[in-house]
This record gives C-alpha cells, structure tokens and sequence, in this order.
C-alpha cells in the first residue's frame, strides 16, 4: 500500500477527469448521438459508392498503353 501513495495525486486527478467526461457525455448525449449516427451513415455510403466504382487507375498500377 505504501507503494501506490506516491501516485494517489496522479489516481485522483484521473478520477476527476473521469468523472468530468462522464458529466458532458451525460448532458451532451442527446446532441451528439444523432451526429454520431449520420457520420457512420455517411462513411458506410462514401465506402458503397467507392466500392461501385470501377477499379482502374495509376492507383492500382494499371496505365493506359501509350
């Protein structure tokens, strides 16, 4: 036990700020979930549409003949 008092300041600070993120995630949730939800959406359809394309392209190493 004596071992761990040099880091309590370290372990309560830490539990402040815990406890600080879990008080703005609490009050702020209701605004962010909805952000949240549509940034997933549109990361889902960004890939759908990447993925509709065609694969051609200097990307994949695949030049036109001169």
């Amino acid at each position: 036990m004596a071992l761990l008092l040099p880091a309590l300041p370290f372990f309560a600070y830490l539990g402040v700020v815990v406890c600080v993120l879990l008080v703005l995630a609490a009050a702020f949730w209701p605004w962010v979930l909805p952000r949240l939800a549509t940034f997933f959406v549109h990361l889902r359809e960004a890939r759908a549409r990447r993925l509709a394309r065609p694969q051609v392209g200097p990307r994949l190493g695949l030049r036109r003949p001169r």
